[in-house]
């Protein structure tokens, strides 16, 4: 799971610059299209939809290993709530922003989990927007996915879920799959497709 805690926005001091560097050269990029890369992966934290931070433990693993991929999920992969997406049948949880009133935060019943708000409090969803109700004093909470690190992660387990098959497997697929639009092999790159898809149940988002 993320750390529950995370650093704030670094000031890109004498060693974190030397870092960053080391990282662009990598990269074949600029220093600041690492630092936006940087940004897209492990920023995106709040708590008031306006002071943002970054992960801390992902950041510090990127500048040790300088690959940028789901750190954190090494530690760890997010089974219970993979399973209980799928056992609600609705993968907007985390497609699609979510508002929610405060109040909505204010209990916790474990023999009633709300997946929205577990995923909020695991740290898979974060707070992207507070504001005012136009039709009463109530505050509106609008969650989403904080970064490209946890969107990327939670998709790939839950794919994997779906489709039954090892997460080792479906990452291999998926490195296939892009090595053949790259190659310019759709015949390929399709029948890859439909054997991933066929194992996916037809509905996967629940009723309205």
């Amino acid at each position: 799971m993320p750390p529950s805690v995370a650093i704030h926005k670094p000031n890109w001091n004498p060693i974190l610059t030397l870092i960053i560097e080391l990282l662009a050269a990598k990269e074949q990029a600029t220093k600041q299209e690492t630092i936006d890369e940087i940004k897209r992966w492990y920023d995106g934290y709040s708590w008031d939809g306006s002071n943002f931070v970054y992960n801390p433990f992902s950041t510090l693993l990127l500048f040790a290993a300088r690959v940028f991929k789901d750190h954190w999920f090494a530690t760890g992969s997010p089974t219970f709530l993979v399973d209980l997406i799928k056992e609600r049948g609705d993968v907007k949880l985390f497609l699609e922003p979510i508002i929610l009133p405060a109040a909505h935060f204010d209990s916790f019943d474990i023999q009633a989990i709300d997946p929205q708000v577990l995923l909020f409090q695991t740290g898979y969803l974060t707070v992207k927007k507070i504001e005012k109700s136009q039709f009463s004093s109530t505050m509106l909470y609008t969650l989403g996915v904080p970064n490209e690190e946890v969107k990327q992660a939670l998709t790939i387990h839950l794919l994997a879920s779906y489709v039954a098959a090892p997460l080792s497997a479906v990452s291999s697929m998926q490195e296939q799959m892009m090595q053949q639009l790259l190659d310019g092999d759709p015949q390929s790159f399709e029948r890859n497709l439909q054997a991933m898809f066929a194992r996916i149940p037809n509905q996967v988002v629940g009723e309205k």
